[in-house]
């Protein structure tokens, strides 16, 4: 089943990984919060989930996250490659 984002959505940030997607992939926190309240968003739910979508600028970012209650917490972010489409 895939997940309900809830409204307003409020996010969780690991300080440890905070830069992370910035330093490996130049995806900075604010960009990832972007596609949670864009659309179109594809989201898929594995042992993690995985969520395709755009930024206010239009950027296409792949990013896997965890939902914890009504906390999304982003693993890893990054642009969408061509196969990751919507």
């Amino acid at each position: 089943m895939i997940p309900r984002i809830p409204r307003p959505v409020e996010f969780e940030w690991d300080e440890g990984n905070i830069n992370k997607n910035k330093i490996s992939h130049g995806v900075d926190f604010a960009e990832c919060e972007q596609v949670f309240l864009n659309e179109p968003i594809k989201i898929f739910e594995q042992v993690r989930y995985v969520a395709f979508g755009q930024t206010d600028s239009g950027r296409e970012l792949t990013i896997i996250f965890e939902l914890k209650k009504s906390k999304i917490r982003v693993i890893s972010a990054r642009d969408r490659n061509k196969k990751e489409k919507i």
